[in-house]
């Protein structure tokens, strides 16, 4: 019997959904350190720690020569341009120049750019004069580079926070180019979830949304209420208002708030304030009951390491319902539960 041959791309990823028959041609059955690239399939780069900061991996330091150094730098400290208001910190002592009072400071993590001829500071103790700008990755070996590279990348790397809570991370996902993840809480009574940033973890508040009838003022977004049965606190992100009048009272809407303290209860009447020293206004009352139960703490993980490894028909909002409370969903800027119910 003849051969047949037939040829075809390996990309498409993972799939563990569809039977063995019916997987396409280049998708995988099974995989271990490999990862979809733009040209197939490559091996997997590594692994880093991320809490959304600049990567290690990118990091890269800076030389920048000195004179007049009276008192030197020391590794750790933070270097700042008296006229440029620069800052980095120090990767290394000072490497000493010939004459005892130049040489030069190996920086990382540089804020601003540095000016030639400016004072050059710790604190408020001057530490040289700039003899020129800080020049990157300017090692002169391949060495010292490595060497120094190294220490850029640990000073970042240190920098690198653990997601808040307690027990392991119960999952990870990445919707909409930012990464999410949950943990326990400290005492393990809920289920957070945070977000990546350039400042590191970022706990999402969950947002309540509750309707209100006999409307008769709209507070502002910021302003805070409060249920006059229930003494439950919150702040106001956004009020539509979806049918009747405002002026004749019979105004009716969705209210959508940050809870601070306590649950907004149903058929209680809810005030507001435009600053902490003004008055309670009446302005509604709440038509749903109260708020959801705390999100689910322990569970399964849920994690996807990448979208064309994801298992099809799983959506991010149907995850953040499993893992952390049903009637929930995704606003523009927070996770939001579709109404407040027992």
């Amino acid at each position: 019997m003849a051969r047949r041959q037939d040829h075809f791309l390996l990309r498409g990823g993972l799939d563990l959904v569809s039977s063995t028959l019916a997987v396409p041609n280049g998708r995988l059955l099974s995989v271990k350190n490999y990862e979809s690239v733009e040209s197939g399939y490559g091996r997997v780069g590594g692994y880093e720690r991320h809490d959304g900061r600049p990567a290690p991996s990118d990091a890269a330091y800076s030389i920048l020569n000195f004179t007049d150094a009276a008192r030197r730098a020391e590794a750790g400290d933070t270097l700042t341009g008296a006229t440029s208001g620069a800052s980095a910190v120090l990767l290394t002592d000072a490497v000493a120049g010939g004459d005892g009072e130049s040489g030069s400071y190996v920086l990382g993590d540089v804020t601003g750019t540095f000016q030639d001829d400016e004072v050059l500071r710790v604190g408020s103790n001057g530490v040289g004069t700039a003899n020129g700008t800080a020049q990157r990755n300017a090692a002169p070996s391949l060495a010292v580079h490595e060497r120094y590279a190294l220490l850029a990348a640990n000073l970042r790397r240190a920098a690198i926070q653990p997601v808040p809570g307690s027990g392991p991370v119960r999952g990870v996902w990445q919707y909409k180019g930012d990464l999410y993840t949950f943990r326990d809480n400290e005492d393990a009574s809920a289920l957070d979830m945070y977000k990546s940033s350039p400042d590191g973890w970022q706990l999402i508040t969950v947002n309540r949304v509750v309707h209100i009838a006999g409307v008769e003022a709209t507070p502002s977004a910021g302003n805070q209420i409060r249920g006059t049965t229930s003494g439950a606190i919150g702040r106001v992100v956004s009020l539509r208002i979806t049918g009747g009048s405002i002026s004749d009272t019979t105004g009716v809407g969705i209210l959508t708030y940050q809870a601070l303290s306590g649950r907004i209860q149903g058929a209680e009447t809810l005030e507001y304030r435009t600053d902490p020293t003004a008055n309670w206004q009446a302005f509604a009352a709440s038509t749903t009951g109260p708020a959801p139960a705390p999100p689910r703490r322990g569970g399964g993980a849920v994690a996807v390491p990448h979208p064309q490894f994801r298992r099809p028909g799983r959506r991010f909002e149907d995850v953040l319902r499993q893992r952390v409370g049903p009637g929930l969903r995704m606003g523009r800027q927070h996770a939001v539960a579709d109404r407040d119910r027992a």
